[in-house]
Parts: C-alpha cells; sequence; structure tokens
C-alpha cells in the first residue's frame, strides 16, 4: 500500500508518504501533529499482490491545529462560529492563552454536543460542514462566503429546499428566491451590483452578524 497527504489546494504540495505492505485486518496511524491547520487529502493505492490489481482512493479532511495557528488564523477560525456563539463566547475565545486554545474550543462545541459520551459531536460536523460549503460556493472578490449573505442563511438554516436562480434578466439585477418549506420560511437576495454581492433584500432588516 502506497499512500500519501497533499495539501487540498491548486499547489497540491505532498506532506508526508509512506509505503507498507498490510493486511485487510491491519490498521495504522498517519502522523498529523506537525502539519499547519488547513484542507487535505490522503491518497492511497491499494493492490492486490496476488492478482496484481490495484485500486486507489481520496479521503479529504481538515485540520484545526491550534499549535501552529497564528493570532491572525486562529481569530479567523473563532469568527467561523459567529452564527452560533454568543458575542461574549467569541472574546472569551478569543481572549484565551495559547496554550488553552485547544481546551477552549474543545470545552465550546462540548457544550453543544447532541451526543455527548459518543466520538461524535454532529453538531459541529454539519456547522464546519456548512461553512465549508458557504466558502466554496458564496465567497467573492476578498470576502469570504460564511460572511456573505447567502452564506449567513446557509449557515443557519441548511440548504434550502429550492432555489429560485435569475441571473440574466432584462429588466432587473440578478436575484435568487430561497425556499424553507418545512420552516415556511423566504428569502430573496440581489446582486445589485452585478459582481457576485447577492445582498438579502428580503425579509428586511433579517440580521444575524
Amino acid at each position: 500500500m502506497r499512500f500519501e497527504v497533499q495539501t487540498d489546494d491548486r499547489i497540491a504540495e505532498t506532506v508526508w508518504s509512506g509505503e507498507r505492505l498490510i493486511s485487510v485486518e491491519d490498521t495504522f496511524s498517519i502522523p498529523l501533529d506537525s502539519l499547519r491547520s488547513g484542507k487535505y487529502k490522503l491518497i492511497a493505492e491499494f493492490e492486490d499482490t496476488s492478482s496484481e490489481k490495484t485500486d486507489e482512493r481520496t479521503l479529504k479532511f481538515s485540520i484545526f491545529n491550534f499549535l501552529k495557528l497564528s493570532d491572525d488564523e486562529y481569530e479567523a477560525i473563532v469568527n467561523l462560529l459567529t452564527y452560533i456563539a454568543e458575542p461574549d463566547e467569541i472574546e472569551e475565545l478569543l481572549n484565551t492563552p495559547d496554550s488553552l486554545r485547544e481546551q477552549a474550543w474543545k470545552e465550546f462545541w462540548e457544550r453543544r454536543d447532541p451526543t455527548p459520551g459518543t466520538p461524535e459531536n454532529e453538531l459541529m460536523e454539519e456547522y464546519m460542514r456548512r461553512v465549508e460549503y458557504a466558502n466554496e460556493h458564496f465567497s467573492f472578490s476578498n470576502i469570504p462566503g460564511y460572511r456573505t449573505d447567502r452564506g449567513m442563511i446557509y449557515i443557519r438554516y441548511g440548504p434550502p429546499d429550492e432555489i429560485e436562480s435569475h441571473p440574466f434578466e432584462l429588466d432587473s439585477p440578478p436575484y435568487e428566491i430561497w425556499r424553507y418549506y418545512s420552516l415556511d420560511l423566504v428569502f430573496i437576495f440581489v446582486d445589485k451590483s452585478g459582481v457576485g454581492d447577492y445582498e438579502l433584500v428580503y425579509p428586511y432588516g433579517y440580521y444575524f452578524r
């Protein structure tokens, strides 16, 4: 089995690699402590020595390595919590000493764990998945997607049941209508400037930040 860990970006830098002979029951660990926070992908190539058949699998994952975060990087990660944390919680996290940041982050999510006592924290996983989706799909210029109006609504409520998109209208700027049928909610976003900045115009004054 051959495997390597790469950064999940355009550079695709290999940060770790290895090769070993394993059986179906074998397990092994990959050292990740030295990696900086960011997105990575594990690429594993399997070869059946008896049949010479090969297969390749890719697993994407993210790392928060608090010991290797700069102050700016840590602040950026804490600010991701803006739609789920109280203002005083954000301030407390930002003022946490370097050596206690990882523990403070862990305790923040433990207080919200819907299934305490289990390895998974479903709320944290879903929240961070929504943040990642927002950043991938709603970013524009130098504004991260989670700070846009569409990102705000997506993170708060998840994917809408229906999106009515009007990117090319003769008598109006581009706009989208998001409908959440189970919640009886409708949101309208308009790209007034034509640069991809869809502003929330309905409901008027709807603001979480």
